[in-house]
């Protein structure tokens, strides 16, 4: 009697391992494809279909922001987008990438917090930082104008002050 109750006992706990497996396999599912990855990524719910015409938003005065706005573009235009520090011409569906600087010791120099939600907006403590985040973001425009991308918030700052890398040839 004591055999088939440790049987079931075992089938039991194998059921119930074989099914958290799955729940943490279909959780590894929506990791998104950034390389690095940021420390902090927090899923919403539904996506951002981003339109063709984007318009890079930034205050005025910013100098800061003006270089990195015009290198986004670029990489944007790389990825088919059509991109600009300006308005579209009218009728035209636009979407809207909001950059800033920002004052937020807690990111450091390299640090940002990227959102997309119904519009897309990175922001940081620095330059480097915001120009950090705009490379994520055009890790996840990937696939182009009219791909869906989920509604996320990310906030990334390096791990470390310095960047390193190893090759092993052996």
């Amino acid at each position: 009697m004591m055999h088939t109750f440790g049987k079931n006992h075992l089938i039991k706990l194998a059921v119930v391992v074989l099914f958290a497996a799955s729940l943490s396999a279909a959780e590894d599912t929506r990791r998104l494809p950034l390389v690095p990855y940021p420390q902090t990524v927090t899923l919403k719910k539904g996506d951002f279909v981003p339109a063709k015409n984007l318009v890079l938003k930034f205050a005025e005065g910013e100098a800061r922001i003006k270089p990195i706005a015009e290198t986004c573009a670029k990489d944007l235009a790389a990825l088919g987008f059509s991109a600009s520090d300006g308005k579209t011409a009218g009728g035209e569906k636009t979407g809207i990438i909001e950059l800033s600087i920002r004052n937020d010791k807690l990111l450091g120099a390299e640090g940002y917090h990227l959102t997309i939600d119904s519009k897309i907006s990175v922001s940081a403590a620095t330059g480097d930082g915001l120009f950090w985040g705009t490379r994520t973001l055009l890790q996840l425009l990937e696939k182009g104008p009219g791909k869906a991308v989920p509604q996320l918030v990310i906030t990334d700052k390096p791990s470390f002050s310095y960047r390193g890398l190893m090759v092993d040839n052996a």
